[in-house]
């Protein structure tokens, strides 16, 4: 494969003659492209000075092993928030139904305390009320987290991941405290407390930030070597915490008839992982790696100083910049640069229906099967249960055997190509995508069609053993670019799923605000029209592309195969 280009450098002869630039100015201009190169091509562990960390490297070792960074560590207290996440989900749905139902028939004088949801509370004037709430809680929170995770994730390097991560679980905290004084208030109108929750949550980046800093430590603490095998059991260990959350829940809404029940768990959990952030989890950063991108950063201020005031405020409301990389002006062929846009397009559809999933698909449950906390709690174990299985135990087997296949088959009419000798999608990539994709089709003619809570549950099953389309899609994008391209691209993939999640869950509840009780499962049939979109998609990825074509060129070449 093509190897890129050494890092770009300024020189004072390239930028002498630009109207305003001083002498000082051109060096640090110079200075700052040489550092930005280095931090965007260099990993934050390694073994070698010579990759261009030896001020880092030489840094003094932490003294005893409670100081030395480990993911073991984090993962003791990361379970306790993933817990705390999982285990909210269905009774902040529940609850806000609650609180409209009790401002519904407050005129009635029928407000009685908050135990599971009332049989009279399902009705399609509430549901439509509260799935509307549902909707701003998540645009509030999505917007609030997608404008601040980049920041956090920026102050993570410079002064370090442990202060980070108990910063954005500190918005959680607060949201969920709003949440337990909105359910205690004896006011039937204070509902809309539950927005200035979601504010409070977004404003620190939400659990999404957290996860992503979580990543950043793991990556900081963890040679190359052994980092694909820790990064599984980090992920494992964040589903089971989103399966064991909702089963603790609906416990806990059965044994005390309260759906606040949790929440003082789920506070209690948080609370724990700051403390922990703050004064267990040793620091995976050095002071001197937070030193020098402190320096990083002034010095990108310092050259932004230079540059008229529209431009400045021009780059800084500028958001989508990441997305840029899903388009790359050199260095990729045509057909490449269409795979990476129609891999990301299709990854941000499926990641959108997931979420409107969640937020709308369990509204409609408790709609027409009249279930409430208790049953929607062990609805979201046993999917989470599936998706643990599906991604670590059935998806790496069916990877194996389907590439075998492919390669075995390739090899019987002679078309078969080394791996090393091609770059981007290959066969058995699109055909893992089509399969999972499968079973999500599958499940939403399941759930268009279920009239029995058995049923229901089925479509879920296979809608679960369908999770793995997203992490596909990405794994298939990532062999587009070149290693180094690698975190960019993600980058961008995480951007758009943030937007997916305030659109997602947005389109799904305003149509299920619309059609409830005339036509309530209206939005199973979205799902499906979008997913066969999304199959659909799939044909317009190309495979089998030589390594010649990760050229700075777009001369004509095609695939060898589609």
């Amino acid at each position: 494969m093509a190897q890129t280009k050494a890092g770009p450098t300024v020189t004072v002869a390239a930028v002498e003659d630009e109207p305003g630039r001083t002498t000082e100015a051109v060096r640090d201009a110079a200075l700052l492209d040489d550092m930005s190169y280095g931090a965007a091509t260099m990993s934050p562990y390694s073994d070698d000075p010579a990759t261009g960390q030896a001020e880092l490297a030489d840094a003094p070792a932490p003294q005893g092993f409670w100081r030395t960074p480990s993911i073991y560590v984090l993962l003791v207290f990361f379970i306790l928030f993933t817990i705390a996440f999982g285990g909210t989900i269905a009774p902040k749905i529940n609850l806000s139904l609650a609180l409209i139902c009790r401002e519904h028939f407050a005129e009635d004088g029928l407000v009685g305390s908050l135990g599971d949801i009332d049989s009279q509370c399902h009705i399609p004037e509430i549901h439509a009320a509260a799935s509307r709430l549902n909707m701003w809680i998540g645009i509030i929170t999505g917007l609030c987290a997608a404008l601040v995770a980049p920041h956090i994730g920026s102050l993570a390097d410079r002064y370090g991941r442990t202060r980070m991560m108990a910063l954005a679980a500190f918005g959680p905290f607060i949201g969920d405290s709003i949440w337990i004084y909105a359910g205690q208030s004896a006011n039937v109108h204070n509902y809309w407390l539950l927005l200035v929750a979601a504010a409070c949550d977004g404003a620190t980046g939400s659990f999404l930030t957290v996860v992503a800093v979580s990543n950043s430590y793991s990556s900081d603490c963890t040679p190359h070597e052994k980092r694909a095998r820790v990064f599984a059991l980090f992920h494992g260990l964040l589903f089971v915490g989103n399966s064991v959350g909702p089963t603790l829940a609906s416990y806990m809404v059965d044994r005390f008839d309260n759906l606040l029940a949790f929440f003082y768990l789920a506070v209690a959990m948080q609370g724990c992982f700051i403390l922990g952030a703050l004064l267990v989890i040793p620091e995976s950063l050095t002071k001197a790696s937070q030193l020098h991108a402190r320096e990083l950063h002034r010095l990108k201020h310092q050259f932004a100083g230079q540059q008229s005031a529209l431009r400045r405020v021009a780059g800084a409301l500028n958001v989508f910049a990441p997305l840029r990389v899903l388009w790359p002006k050199e260095g990729f062929h045509l057909d490449l640069k269409r795979n990476i846009l129609a891999l990301s397009v299709m990854d941000a559809l499926v990641i959108g229906n997931g979420m409107g999933e969640f937020a709308a698909g369990l509204m409609y449950a408790e709609y027409a099967f009249d279930w409430g906390s208790v049953e929607t709690g062990y609805y979201m174990t046993w999917i989470g249960i599936i998706r643990v299985v599906n991604l670590f135990v059935v998806l790496p087997a069916a990877i194996q055997f389907i590439r075998r296949k492919v390669v075995d088959y390739r090899r019987w009419k002679g078309t078969y190509v080394p791996f090393d000798e091609l770059v981007g999608a290959n066969p058995s990539d699109v055909v893992l995508v089509r399969t999972s994709l499968t079973f999500n089709l599958m499940a939403y003619v399941g759930f268009a069609a279920a009239k029995t809570q058995p049923q229901f549950v089925v479509a879920g099953t296979l809608s679960a053993l369908g999770s793995g389309s997203s992490p596909l899609l990405q794994a298939t994008a990532s062999k587009h670019v070149q290693k180094e391209q690698i975190g960019a691209l993600l980058g961008a993939f995480a951007l758009l799923h943030a937007m997916a999640r305030v659109v997602g869950p947005t389109v799904f509840l305003l149509i299920y605000s619309a059609t409830v009780g005339w036509f309530t499962n209206a939005l199973f049939f979205v799902f499906l029209l979008i997913y066969s979109a999304v199959f659909l998609g799939t044909f317009l990825v190309t495979t089998d592309h030589r390594d010649d074509l990760l050229q700075e060129s777009d001369d004509d070449s095609t695939a060898l195969s589609t």
